[in-house]
């Protein structure tokens, strides 16, 4: 069996469609590994979240050559995405399995937090609550950038701002730290004309402070640095990744806005969703329809006790994110102290999450390295490899795990 990688394919297209059917002579089994981006699927998916059409390409040079195909991915609802991708497509499908692992491929060291480093983050998680919201925000999209504009000026709302890139409208070639980008990520139209309370999603940016401690930070392995300059100071995202900057400690409740919110798309879960859960922190999602119910599927306790998730099954996007608002409002205003009480009721569902969350990790150590490697999308998936030949075991290894999903 031969494993291609589609997320190096999606970064090197030309030699990705240059060299595919070359690739599909090589046998009649390939297992499609789609593990950084849950799924992207054109034309099901906009153009714009799969440039390369990727998963379309391979697929579509497939189609009559009588291959096996099994897409790997981290897309709990992939099944159903597929069948919806098959009525769209302009030729006769080949034979799609799916196989699904939801762990987050960016985050396994959170999974691996040393026990002295969650408790000292649980001591700080008892930090006397002054507000009751946090909207931690890097990558700007239009839902994200809404919901900033409606709590930004609220007294008991704390947010960050923190754009991997920045605007240059005097030079739009100039990008930091990577490129210029004069629009935003949009599913909803004329998001810019509801802007109602004057933020400025070119100019205010605003950067929390992170955990300054040394013996800490070394206890958790973030991985390689990555750095920002912005205003003569250095930030680490990947610090931002694995903890939290030091002013949501005083705060009751996380607002989790995932990488993906349009409908139709992936059910992606980032380190936005698993840090909450490991540092067991109250917190309110909103994703594509049915994430939440996804999370519930996968053995977590949703946090029902305060929050009404009809938003989550709402089709629109625009009503699904005016629900979700609802859900603040309804607590936004309270003394932060008295929010800080009614959540105590959740004590033992957020130690719950966190032990699912564990024991996912934790039932992957007796599997061999190489499924290791290629559930994590580490090891020889990092070698920038664009296809390699695996063993029959190790795709039955595979298969057979993530069985429990």
């Amino acid at each position: 069996m031969i494993l291609i990688n589609l997320d190096y394919c999606r970064n090197r297209p030309d030699t990705f469609h240059r060299t595919i059917l070359e690739v599909l002579g090589k046998d009649d089994n390939f297992l499609l590994v789609d593990m950084m981006e849950g799924s992207k699927l054109w034309p099901l998916d906009d153009l714009v979240f799969d440039k390369s059409k990727t998963f379309y390409t391979v697929m579509r040079a497939g189609s009559a050559l009588d291959k096996n195909f099994t897409l790997f991915c981290s897309d709990p609802n992939i099944k159903s995405r597929i069948s919806a991708w098959k009525k769209q497509i302009d030729f006769d499908s080949p034979n799609i399995n799916v196989i699904n692992f939801p762990f987050p491929v960016s985050c396994t060291s959170l999974a691996t937090v040393p026990e002295n480093v969650l408790n000292y983050m649980n001591n700080l998680n008892e930090t006397e609550k002054t507000k009751n919201f946090i909207q931690l925000t890097s990558s700007p999209k239009d839902f994200r950038i809404l919901t900033l504009d409606r709590y930004w000026r609220h007294e008991f709302f704390e947010y960050s701002y923190v754009p991997w890139f920045h605007w240059n409208d005097d030079d739009p070639e100039i990008y930091v730290p990577l490129g210029n980008r004069n629009t935003i990520a949009s599913t909803l139209n004329d998001w810019g004309r509801r802007i109602e309370n004057f933020f400025n999603y070119k100019k205010d940016f605003r950067f929390l402070d992170e955990i300054d401690n040394e013996k800490l930070l070394k206890a958790v392995k973030i991985g390689t640095p990555e750095f920002m300059e912005y205003e003569g100071r250095a930030y680490n995202k990947k610090v931002f990744n694995h903890f939290y900057p030091v002013q949501a400690f005083p705060v009751c409740c996380d607002i989790i806005l995932e990488s993906y919110f349009a409908t139709p798309g992936p059910t992606f879960f980032t380190e936005k969703t698993w840090k909450p859960i490991v540092y067991k922190r109250p917190f309110l999602l909103l994703g594509v329809p049915e994430i939440n119910q996804t999370l519930k599927k996968l053995g977590f306790e949703l946090y029902d006790e305060i929050f009404d998730y009809s938003f989550d099954n709402e089709p629109d996007d625009l009503k699904r994110l005016k629900m979700f608002w609802e859900q603040i409002d309804k607590y936004i205003d309270l003394d932060p102290k008295i929010f800080s009480d009614k959540l105590k009721v959740l004590d033992e569902k957020l130690e719950h999450n966190r032990k699912t969350y564990s024991e996912w990790y934790e039932s992957t150590l007796n599997l061999s390295n190489e499924v290791r490697n290629i559930l994590f999308a580490g090891g020889r998936m990092d070698n920038v490899k664009y296809y390699f030949e695996i063993e029959d075991q190790t795709f039955f290894d595979i298969k057979q795990y993530c069985g429990i999903f």
